[in-house]
């Protein structure tokens, strides 16, 4: 299917506006989750593995950012290189909360998966919660509400039900383990990746959940302490070196901090943080993302991978 931004973007305004052509879009998303491909492979129940030969195009949090997603999509003209095989799209969550248009921002990014499963990767980030875990803030029902007046738990229920599907992690094989916060605290003691990570059960526990989605890095030798965040961990080095070794990576690229020019390194340039959004909240005009070609891995050159937007 080929897509013009022109029509992209009517398409996006007229599906989250109506909730019944909005529910077919995610039931749509469900069947692409729950599917492999040539070069996205649902390897584990919760995880995922990249294979790519061109780019890889990488978005940090959104948080409702729809305008800044358009100017990506045409910066980058992403609709030709998915439909050509060029690039795979990936998104490390983070799609709703705080920003102007959640709604039409997370519809985007459904469409974009429905359309080419094969080239478009969703990861989970803490705003796409459990219902145990609400993150704060989270204005999402406020403009559920907003759109979808005495409807809205319909479509909140749904998104909650969609978020509980979201893939957790992506790796790309020998090179970049891909999620939103960090590692969970029970790998400093497992022997795979599989084991620490939950990877081939079901349902994960929820203490690996909270720190997969909510735990950020510091540059300390160690491997966890509590969080300022009152949820998730901060990880050191050790942590990160544990996990790169089981994983079998080089680096870790993650999301869930805001970072003023938009990206930031820790771990002696091994954890890599993307910040995508210029939600108002934030009060920044410079974010970043990611375009990492097989040449910026194999020379370790990641810092020209970053665009600034």
């Amino acid at each position: 299917m080929s897509m013009d931004i022109a029509s992209f973007i009517k398409t996006v305004k007229n599906v989250s506006s109506d909730l019944g052509k909005l529910v077919e879009l995610q039931n749509d998303l469900v069947k692409s989750f729950n599917t492999s491909y040539k070069c996205i492979r649902r390897k584990y129940y919760n995880g995922l593995e990249i294979i790519f030969n061109n780019q890889l195009i990488v978005l940090g949090d959104l948080h409702g950012d729809f305008e800044t997603l358009v100017d990506i999509i045409k910066r980058e003209n992403v609709f030709k290189k998915l439909e050509n095989d060029e690039a795979i799209l990936l998104f490390l969550g983070d799609y709703v909360d705080r920003g102007l248009f959640q709604v039409e921002t997370i519809t985007a990014v459904s469409m974009l998966k429905t359309t080419y499963p094969d080239k478009v990767v969703m990861l989970r980030g803490n705003h796409e919660p459990p219902p145990t875990l609400i993150p704060r803030p989270h204005d999402f029902p406020e403009q559920l509400i907003s759109l979808y007046r005495s409807k809205w738990r319909v479509a909140y229920r749904l998104f909650m039900r969609i978020f509980q599907k979201i893939p957790v992690i992506a790796i790309v094989p020998r090179q970049i383990l891909f999620l939103h916060g960090g590692p969970p605290a029970c790998l400093k003691d497992s022997k795979s990746l599989e084991e620490a990570f939950s990877l081939n059960t079901p349902l994960l526990d929820d203490e690996v959940l909270e720190d997969i989605l909510w735990s950020d890095p510091v540059d300390y030798n160690i491997y966890y302490r509590d969080s300022y965040r009152g949820v998730g961990r901060l990880y050191g080095y050790r942590l990160t070196a544990k996990t790169l070794k089981l994983a079998n990576v080089k680096y870790i690229i993650r999301a869930h901090e805001y970072v003023d020019g938009g990206y930031k390194f820790n771990h002696n340039g091994r954890v890599i943080t993307v910040f995508t959004s210029k939600a108002p909240v934030y009060g920044i005009e410079r974010v970043a993302y990611m375009v990492i070609g097989r040449d910026s891995l194999e020379s370790g050159d990641i810092e020209k991978c970053f665009r600034n937007i």
